[in-house]
């Protein structure tokens, strides 16, 4: 018993009063094998002993029955019918649902391809236009300061850059 103490504060402080200590020795005795060595008592687990207890303790569960807490959580849970049949008829009815929608999405899509053709193309068109803006756009955006106030100065008057890097002609 000492050396359970010394394990655990928590236990130690328990076996400190003696009523405890001797119902605790009293339980421990009925599944261990006991030996005197002095004035201190050895426990040994034995087998033979702990099932006899076990058996007895489930007897006296049969007999008295167990109480509410636990008869709902180990015998209500465990008879009840298991989850995954409630998601099978979950996922089954989400199945109807999904062929429904589908069934009055591809109605929808037969009548919207009647008005369709010309649109396709009008389409394209608008799509290639708003793409071109948005390039534009994007162009716009990544100029740097310096770039910007360049293009708003006034260049009327003054050669082109490309004149710079031209070969000069042969002076004679």
């Amino acid at each position: 018993m000492e050396s359970l103490g010394s394990s655990s504060a928590q236990l130690r402080k328990l076996l400190q009063n003696d009523t405890l200590r001797a119902r605790v020795e009293e339980r421990m005795a009925a599944a261990c094998d006991t030996v005197d060595a002095g004035d201190e008592k050895m426990f040994r687990l034995s087998i033979d002993k702990l099932a006899k207890e076990l058996l007895a303790k489930a007897e006296r569960l049969v007999a008295n029955g167990i109480p509410a807490s636990m008869e709902e959580k180990f015998v209500r849970k465990a008879l009840e019918r298991p989850v995954m049949s409630i998601k099978r008829e979950e996922t089954t009815e989400l199945a109807a649902l999904r062929s429904e929608a589908q069934a009055l999405r591809s109605l929808s899509d037969n009548i919207t391809r009647k008005h369709g053709m010309e649109d396709d193309e009008a389409a394209a068109m608008r799509a290639e236009k708003k793409r071109k803006k948005d390039e534009e756009e994007t162009k716009k955006k990544n100029q740097s300061r310096g770039v910007k106030q360049l293009a708003k100065a006034d260049t009327s008057g003054m050669k082109k850059l490309s004149s710079f890097f031209t070969k000069a002609p042969v002076k004679k």
